[in-house]
Parts: C-alpha cells; structure tokens; sequence
C-alpha cells in the first residue's frame, strides 16, 4: 500500500470511494455523484488531501484543515472503502496525516467510524441531530404560527440592517464585533449563496431575542440548511422558523427540502413544523 496526497488523477477514484462508504455509513446523507464531488475539489479549501492506494486503487482517503481560529486543532476525516477495512488503511492514513491534536465532525452515530474512532483515542465531545422536511408533504398550516405577544419580526436577505446590527451582534456573535457579521455575510456573497433572515424583537427594549436563518448553496439549489443561531424559548423559536419557511416556499418554490442540525437531546426538535430526524452526528476530538 502506498499514500500520496490527492492528484488530478485520483478524482475519479476518490469520488468511487466517497460514494461506497457513504452508501454503507450514511444512507440517509446527501446524494454525492462523482461530478459533485470533482467540483467541490476546484473549490480550493486549503486542505490536505491523501489517498491511499493498492495495486493504483484508491481504498481510502483523509482530509485534514485547520480549525478556523484554533490554529493547534485540525478537522480531519478519514474513509475506507468497505471493501478494504480492518487492515489497518485508516489507521494508516490517521498516522500519515501526522497531527497532534484533532477533531472529526459529521461521524454518523452506529456507523462503523464511531468504534474506529473511539478505538483509536478519540473521544465524543457534542452531539447533533439532522432533520429535514419535505416541502411537498409538509402540512404547511402548522407553519402559521403568530408572533408571541410584545414581539414583531424582522427579515433581511445578504446583510443585517444597520438599524438592527448592534443587537444581532449582541444576541449572534456575544463577545465579538460587528466586523465579524459582515465577514461572515460577505463570505456567502462571495460563494453565491441566496440566504434569509428572520428574527423576533423584543419590542420593549428592541433586543434580537430568537433568529433562525435559511441559506442555499448554488451547489443544491434544491436544499436550503436552516441553524438555531440565537437561543429562545420554544414559542419564540417555532415562530421565527415558521415565518422563515413560509417566506421560503413563496419566494423559492423550487427547494423541496430544509434541513437542520440542532443539539442531540434538544427538547424543540422541529416536529411541530413538520421536521424527522434523519441521523444522529458526532463531533470527536484527539
């Protein structure tokens, strides 16, 4: 066996590999095809990339990027053909990588990387569930939720309005700048994403006290991602989303599903709008 960073060469392998593995470990995750995952590699990242190959098969794979900020702290992934596990490839792919401290987001729970990674030193540290709701079959009258009394509703698309940007700061990004808010807009400029905003004020001090967001990728223009971005109580959480997803499905008739990623365990898990629960995610840190 033999591993070398990823080349031109190696895109159509790599894609193979990335599309059996996920059909073993993640049924129910996104649909990859071998031009979708070509073109998220012309999309340069930064990352390291390594294949590892047997008789010029590729039978597995890492990718390893610095985790934003904490520069001592890299996210790796590792994938193994299912054909070729337990000889010890990912482990030599784990080793090649040659990092001290490290962290895997997005381990499916009950697929075989939770054991691999717990196996090798890794710990569990949080949790994430995925759900989704088909716009189709969605009964959009659980969608129409009224504002709690002494709050109103503000929507923005590509950037918060001046007239709201200290108390998004405030409630969003606690501890850090307005100059962050507008980083983080102009990255979805920049990769092309079409997003939407909507948050409830609470109208006697003007404080931004539940905001959700909804944002989708030109990659899956049929798919729009939603986070919890500003903790709130269930009444005020339901409606923010419900007005969200009422403002999407008139304005984007053609996305059929929404997605979001919420803490395992949260006890506002979007069924009421309508939302399953799909998988289960771990984030493990070395």
């Amino acid at each position: 066996m033999e591993i070398n960073p990823l080349t031109e060469a190696d895109v159509g392998g790599y894609a193979d590999l990335l599309i059996a593995a996920g059909a073993v470990d993640d049924p129910s995750g996104p649909e990859l095809t071998r031009e979708r995952v070509a073109a998220g590699l012309r999309s340069p990242d930064g990352a390291i990339r390594l294949v590892a190959r047997r008789d010029g098969e590729v039978v597995g794979a890492a990718r390893a990027l610095a985790a934003g900020l904490n520069t001592e702290m890299s996210v790796v992934s590792v994938t193994v053909h299912p054909a070729w596990r337990r000889q010890g490839i990912g482990t030599a792919l784990l080793d090649a990588l040659g990092l001290d401290r490290m962290a895997s987001a997005g381990v499916v729970k009950g697929s075989a990387g939770e054991p691999w990674a717990l196996a090798r030193g890794f710990r569990v540290s949080s949790s994430v569930v995925e759900q989704r709701l088909q716009v189709a079959s969605a009964d959009q009258s659980w969608w129409d939720v009224p504002a709690p009394a002494g709050h109103r509703e503000e929507r923005w698309t590509d950037a918060v309005p001046e007239h709201l940007l200290a108390a998004v700061v405030e409630g969003r990004f606690r501890g850090s700048q307005a100059e962050m808010v507008r980083g983080c807009e102009a990255v979805v400029r920049k990769n092309g994403g079409d997003p939407r905003v909507v948050a409830a004020i609470e109208e006697a001090t003007g404080r931004v006290v539940a905001l959700t967001d909804l944002l989708i990728s030109p990659k899956l223009p049929t798919v729009a991602r939603t986070t919890d971005v500003v903790a709130a109580p269930p009444d005020l959480s339901r409606f923010v989303k419900a007005s969200a997803l009422r403002w999407l499905v008139a304005e984007r008739p053609d996305v059929t599903q929404v997605q979001v990623k919420i803490l395992a365990g949260d006890p506002e898990a979007n069924s009421s709008l309508g939302f399953v629960t799909v998988r289960e995610l771990l984030t493990v840190t070395r």
